[in-house]
């Protein structure tokens, strides 16, 4: 980090701890915790809400950059908007950390950790982000090591109302669309589309090249019929279409590959009925989710496909001195790619079933004491079965409150893991123990030390020349990720508000194999971040945000020589103007990376440069 930016830190915590004061979070309802609603401060987990409000103040547009901001997440991207994007959460891989949408698994099989595919996750119609750091097995099942992060749709005000906007930026980028939503006493709907388009930058070198633009169309429907006080039914479906180019590495043309493109389809559904009796509520859902890939390549053509089908039965109970959450659920993941070239056609996929059942008990032990217990069990029809668990604990003293949580998580293999496999493996499930302490001091700073050790990780090993075995397979050896992160949320004077955020890994094991055969560090996890944002309304109707992101040591592999260069040691400025033209229409101006700078997150590919976009909303 380089002195500048290091004073600059020193002097915002000195602000920071000079005028204290408290941020109220206690009206804030999250779902992800226990899958039942619940207020934010009745848990002992790190929770993070990014609300619609911070989406419109930063100019998010997708979920990438909405996370990227977050203490302990950080993301890599493959060129510009639309381009392949990967997720590590406190240093661990996308794949375990589960994304949902209104709690259907977005998790994707047939690609090669299970992660989701966040470059074709729209933000349009988004109430909040829910993000649940530390493992979170012990609710959700699978793929949830590393923790949730849940985006949850508009739900509808009494009354007819909605939405209209439109944008412009750079690279000729337009982003438009509309929410329409409506309420009485016993109905509630809400109904919108978006469309994103942009010309793009040049995927690969040279900038210059020929761009590699995108499209993007997303549809969201939801009906709620309330009969009664005590009964609800509820059917939701999301759809998003995607159209990108890309740049093949392999394809010998760099940034000058006109033709690899790619055709994305995502179609998630939800159908629930809420039952509610004074302190009992009980919720049946059944969702669906269904992804599919196409990529065209210079020589050959790739078909990507995953399908999660899930069906749950929750029941949530408040007692005197807490809450109980327990339920029953079936999911089934299916995942498949199909690869074809002039001489050469394929077809891999698998697949598996869990039925599990989980019990999650919240309670308070005094006025000031709070104790959370999780157990969960998973029976799976291809692998052993897996017991998770969590406890936490939560004391309060004065402006002070301490937490601590221990708990047992797992990650199963994807579809193209298990069709992938290591000459002689059989693949089994990750299991990863972990632990998190955590201190905060009046809601306005708060430090969190973590460790997680991952047994039987997932890997690809191969050896030192082509004609070598490989394949997915166990690690033999665990691999720890343990770090800091430390928040910051206060007021500086009148009218100006400051959040920051530092995050320190420590450790990360060694997993990429060199050219030799041998095994090198991990790659893309920035060893420091920081993130600063100062808002300041010299006006009531005016908004300005200017926001710093550090990012720190990070290496990648060069996959042509394979050995390792630096991507990190880099500073990016944004900026955003808010301002209000009537209480109907708003404008909003953003600028991202004002100083054009030239970095790379992905070694060998461009990242975009000084952007601006103007964005008009009317909201009735």
């Amino acid at each position: 980090m380089n002195k500048p930016t290091k004073y600059s830190l020193a002097l915002l915590t000195v602000l920071t701890i000079s005028n204290a004061d408290t941020v109220n979070l206690g009206e804030i309802d999250v779902i992800s915790n226990t899958r039942a609603p619940q207020k934010i401060t009745k848990t002992t987990s790190t929770i993070e809400v990014i609300t619609d409000e911070m989406i419109e103040q930063k100019g998010y547009i997708n979920l990438a950059e909405a996370v990227n901001d977050i203490a302990g997440l950080a993301t890599t991207q493959s060129g510009g908007l639309g381009q392949t994007t990967s997720l590590f959460n406190r240093g661990m891989i996308g794949g375990s950390t589960l994304i949902m949408i209104d709690g259907v698994r977005m998790t994707d099989g047939s690609t090669t950790d299970n992660k989701a595919i966040l470059e074709n996750i729209s933000l349009s119609n988004v109430k909040q982000i829910e993000i649940i750091k530390g493992g979170m097995s012990s609710i959700w099942g699978g793929n949830a090591s590393g923790g949730v992060i849940n985006i949850i749709t508009k739900t509808p005000k009494d009354g007819l109302h909605g939405s209209v906007n439109g944008s412009y930026g750079s690279e000729a980028t337009y982003d438009t669309g509309f929410n329409l939503l409506y309420k009485n006493d016993k109905i509630s709907a809400n109904a919108g589309a978006s469309r994103l388009k942009t010309n793009g930058i040049s995927a690969m070198a040279p900038e210059n090249a020929e761009k590699d633009g995108m499209n993007q169309n997303n549809y969201l429907g939801s009906i709620t019929f309330t009969p009664d006080e005590n009964n609800a039914f509820n059917f939701t479906a999301n759809k998003t279409l995607t159209k990108a180019k890309f740049d093949d590495p392999y394809s010998g043309l760099g940034g000058n590959d006109a033709y690899s493109h790619s055709d994305g389809n995502n179609y998630v559904w939800s159908t629930k009925y809420i039952y509610t009796q004074d302190n009992y509520e009980s919720i049946l859902q059944a969702s669906k989710a269904d992804g599919k890939r196409v990529y065209f390549e210079t020589y050959d053509q790739r078909l990507y496909k995953f399908t999660n089908e899930n069906y749950s039965w929750i029941n949530k109970y408040d007692y005197a001195k807490g809450t109980v959450t327990g339920g029953l659920e079936y999911v089934s993941v299916n995942g498949s790619n199909t690869y074809a070239s002039d001489n050469y056609n394929s077809l891999q996929k698998a697949d598996y079933t869990d039925r599990a059942a989980y019990i999650s008990n919240l309670y308070n032990v005094t006025d000031t004491t709070m104790l959370e217990t999780n157990l969960r069990y998973d029976n799976f029809n291809n692998f052993d079965d897996e017991t998770s668990y969590k406890i936490g604990v939560k004391q309060k003293l004065g402006d002070f409150e301490a937490r601590a949580n221990y708990g047992k998580s797992f990650d199963a293999p994807s579809g193209y893991q298990l069709a992938n496999t290591y000459p002689g493996i059989s693949l089994e499930p990750s299991n990863t123990k972990g632990y998190e302490i955590g201190l905060n001091y009046a809601k306005m700073i708060d430090v969190v030390y973590f460790s997680n050790k991952v047994a039987n990780e997932l890997i690809w090993r191969t050896g030192a020349t082509w004609n070598d075995p490989y394949g997915y397979a166990n690690a033999n050896d665990d691999t720890t990720y343990n770090g800091v992160e430390i928040n910051f949320n206060t007021p500086v004077m009148e009218r100006l508000w400051l959040n920051a955020n530092y995050t320190k890994l420590f450790s990360m094991n060694e997993t990429v194999t060199m050219a030799d055969g041998s095994m090198g560090p991990k790659i893309r996890r920035p060893k420091e971040t920081v993130n600063i944002s100062l808002s300041y309304e010299p006006i009531e109707k005016l908004n300005i945000i200017l926001g710093a992101q550090y990012i720190g040591d990070r290496l990648d592999m060069d996959y042509v020589t394979y050995t390792l260069k630096e991507t990190g040691n880099y500073t990016l400025w944004n900026a955003s103007f808010i301002y209000e033209i009537n209480q109907n229409l708003n404008l909003a101006i953003y600028l991202k990376n004002m100083f054009d700078k030239d970095y790379q997150s992905v070694y060998g590919y461009n990242s975009e440069g000084q952007t601006a976009e103007a964005k008009l909303t009317y909201r009735f």
